[in-house]
């Protein structure tokens, strides 16, 4: 599979050491890759596409059998053998059926040695192969859909895996602004009881302080609660731990999601695998029904062979050989559980044409509702990230003004909540946004290459 994001590799492999691997992106889905069952699963899913074929052939293959009888005659001493050995051969590629007897009988009355050679060639079902090849087909189309199929769980399976990673990342950046607030919020409570000291600030200024450091304490330790919860589910599953995230890796995610998204060039619906899949699933089931047909219908079969009797009854010597032609026709009459199954293989054939529509059509529909809401965050992401850099800057200036008494500690409180909340809405945002980008990149079956370089690692 062609691998396009080198890029990807280099900035989020190259800085990495060993021991923390399961931090960065690569090393997370190295880790996933060798410890998750749900992984383990879809590559044994992977491993029995390759007998799909196989399984549902027939056996070409060659019967030998030998039968021998002794009959015990309690009154007198003359007993009887029956000797009999077989060969069959079944050359399904052509609907041929190779067959040679030969039966050798003792009796008190005769010797019997009788050979027979048949060749069984079918003229209607599975005329000359017809129906076998068909089959293969069938299933050469069902290891198709299945591989389409593994691909779809995996790239499911992927996209869950990135939102956990991506979830984690945004609780613990909420956690690192909490902890960075809460540190920002013990320096102002300090900063109060200095100025009380001295006269500058009121009794109420000091309890405004304190209020806001309890309550930064206490989100600090809400989120570290959530943060430590997430990472040890995480950890479990990878059998490995975590450390710190870099602090700008969001960042680096959507640059380089944004970028592969560019790279993408538009395909046309039918090209995509999900709508793939719905193809295949029409094209089998219309072969089911001609399968079905055939296989409950009548039978007729050309026969031809030799025979030889070299035998002695009666004590008359026999010496015979001929040539043998003719037909074998079989009619099935009434068969009710033929009748059925014809007509539900033609609803399933049916539904499978109604779903091949049905899925190009939600395709589209999904496609341009879901560019439409990554053309909006984006644009809320660019807000949100402008405001906190514009609340930033306010707080810095007008933290100034209070240090020299030209701002009330209320509004510079004010200003600090509202930073925090600016920035809980940025990270959200990405989030949302990264989130988007996958699905997107997901959908257009894209998903699979970054993570593949991801496992280069």
């Amino acid at each position: 599979m062609k691998l396009y994001l080198i890029l990807f590799l280099i900035q989020f492999t190259c800085t990495q050491t060993e021991a923390s691997t399961a931090t960065n992106l690569a090393g997370y889905f190295n880790h996933l890759k060798k410890s998750d069952p749900a992984y383990e699963q879809i590559q044994a899913d992977r491993e029995s596409i390759t007998y799909i074929i196989d399984q549902g052939m027939p056996t070409p293959r060659t019967t030998l059998r030998i039968r021998n009888e002794k009959g015990i005659n309690s009154e007198t001493n003359q007993d009887t053998t029956v000797l009999t050995g077989s060969v069959n051969k079944e050359i399904v590629e052509t609907g041929t059926a190779l067959s040679a007897t030969h039966t050798q009988t003792t009796r008190p009355d005769r010797e019997e040695d009788v050979t027979q050679l048949r060749l069984e060639q079918s003229l209607y079902k599975n005329m000359f192969g017809r129906d076998v090849r068909l089959r293969k087909e069938n299933l050469t189309l069902r290891e198709q859909l299945r591989t389409f199929e593994v691909l779809e769980n995996y790239e499911s399976y992927l996209v869950q895996g990135l939102n956990r990673y991506l979830t984690l990342n945004k609780i613990y950046n909420d956690y690192k602004l909490a902890e960075k607030l809460y540190k920002e919020a013990l320096n102002l409570h300090k900063n109060v009881q200095a100025k009380r000291r001295s006269n500058i600030a009121s009794v109420t200024d000091v309890k405004r302080s304190e209020l806001l450091l309890l309550l930064r304490q206490e989100e600090q330790a809400l989120l570290k609660s959530q943060y430590e919860t997430a990472r040890q589910e995480i950890e479990t599953v990878l059998k490995t731990k975590m450390h710190e995230f870099e602090s700008n890796e969001s960042q680096q995610l959507v640059e380089l999601l944004e970028k592969q998204k560019m790279a993408v060039k538009e395909s046309a619906v039918d090209s995509f695998r999900a709508y793939q899949i719905a193809s295949l699933r029409k094209v089998m089931a219309d072969q089911e029904v001609t399968l079905i047909k055939r296989e409950f219908g009548p039978e007729v079969n050309l026969i031809a062979g030799y025979n030889k009797d070299d035998s002695t009854r009666f004590a008359t010597s026999i010496k015979r050989t001929e040539t043998v032609i003719g037909i074998q026709l079989e009619i099935p009459l009434g068969d009710d559980q033929a009748k059925a199954q014809t007509q539900l293989a033609k609803v399933d054939s049916l539904r499978a044409q109604i779903h091949e529509r049905q899925t190009k059509l939600a395709f589209e529909q999904q496609l341009n509702a879901l560019t439409l809401r990554i053309d909006q965050q984006k644009e809320q992401l660019k807000l949100d990230g402008r405001k906190v850099e514009l609340m930033e800057s306010i707080v810095d200036d007008d933290e100034k003004r209070f240090s020299i008494g030209r701002l009330e500690l209320e509004r510079l409180i004010e200003l600090k909540n509202n930073y925090a909340t600016y920035r809980k809405q940025y990270e959200q945002s990405k989030l949302s946004y990264l989130q988007s980008l996958i699905e997107w990149l997901a959908l257009n079956d894209k998903l699979i290459e970054i993570i593949d370089v991801q496992g280069q690692a």
